[in-house]
């Protein structure tokens, strides 16, 4: 579908489907403002399903409308949750010896800027999965949010995770 198609797709879903999207944010407790929030994320889920090759339009499919904007209120909620700058990541869940005795770092902003920049020294699918991971999206979320299929998504997160601690052991975060 070419890109002219592509967001007159997109609203005739929200029309079509509106009820289902209204009903699972609602089911979380989402309404007004939260509700536009979801909308929003919805059609720019529905605008990366549209654009990758499929043999079937999935704005037509009730189910796949209805998981997007559950997926969405989710995600939502999760961020909520997490607070407006979001929740830095505890460095222990990555491995238990990241940082090189070269650098040491007390202070978790400082571990948080290491990681960061240890992150950037990953290929960037690799990336991806890590950083779905460390915002604590499940491998269905993540496959779902980059098209990707599980067994890949799980591939890339193993060796991304291993990279990442490679790269943090041997002091490449500085």
């Amino acid at each position: 579908m070419d890109a002219a198609q592509i967001s007159p797709a997109i609203e005739a879903a929200v029309v079509r489907w509106g009820g289902l999207i209204r009903r699972a944010a609602t089911r979380h407790g989402l309404s007004g403002p939260d509700l536009d929030e979801v909308l929003q994320d919805l059609r720019i889920r529905l605008w990366r399903a549209l654009e990758r090759p499929a043999e079937k339009n999935p704005t037509e499919s009730a189910s796949y409308v209805y998981r997007v904007a559950m997926s969405a209120s989710v995600d939502l909620l999760r961020r909520r949750r997490s607070g407006p700058l979001g929740k830095p990541v505890a460095l222990e869940l990555v491995s238990d010896s990241l940082l090189s005795a070269r650098e040491p770092v007390d202070d978790e902003a400082a571990q948080v800027a290491a990681l960061g920049r240890a992150l950037e020294g990953l290929l960037p699918e690799r990336r991806i999965a890590v950083r779905l991971h460390l915002d604590g999206k499940t491998p269905a979320e993540m496959a779902g949010l980059t098209g990707w299929s599980g067994p890949k998504i799980r591939n890339l997160l193993y060796r991304g995770l291993a990279d990442l601690k490679t790269i943090l052991t041997r002091g490449g975060a500085s």
